[in-house]
């Protein structure tokens, strides 16, 4: 009996020990799941949507696919690196958190307000959003966030045509 006793305090004492840790880890890096700002991949899904009957030429505002407030919008392809979107955002926000960080089948739309995200999408490359070469992650306004569709990809619309 004194040894089942032990093995099960053992155990316990295992399970706190790593409910602990994962505890720590959660607070140092804050959203162990995602980066912060609330995931809304309706957006992605109905871009996508979209471009399946779109015309070469046909054009969407972003600002039509939200109903949240936003001031800019941050286009990272994979492998945008954190220090790069803080360069283009002037504040921190952890874009390695996103699904599309390690995955090349996937873009991410982070909306900003100011100082912080308030909304992020993941988009399917199936409907790649171009950027010129040296420039992921970009930041469009809201009156620049106008993508065209090109047959094969999104622009926006400050690069369209190239």
């Amino acid at each position: 009996m004194g040894n089942r006793r032990r093995r099960f305090l053992l155990a316990l004492s295992l399970v706190v020990v790593v409910a602990v840790g994962l505890g720590g880890i959660v607070l140092a890096r804050g959203n162990l799941f995602g980066p912060a700002g609330a995931q809304r991949n309706d957006i992605g899904d109905r871009l996508v949507n979209w471009t399946a009957s779109a015309k070469v030429g046909d054009h969407i505002a972003l600002t039509d696919l939200t109903d949240f407030t936003w001031d800019r919008v941050l286009i990272g392809g994979p492998y945008s690196l954190d220090e790069s979107v803080h360069e283009q955002l002037g504040f921190a926000w952890d874009i390695e958190k996103a699904p599309s960080y390690l995955n090349e089948g996937l873009n991410v739309l982070a909306f900003a307000d100011g100082d912080h995200v308030v909304a992020w999408s993941v988009v399917s490359r199936r409907s790649d959003i171009w950027m010129p070469r040296g420039e992921d992650p970009s930041v469009l306004s809201t009156g620049e966030a106008e993508l065209f569709w090109d047959g094969h990809q999104l622009v926006p619309g400050g690069y369209y045509p190239y």
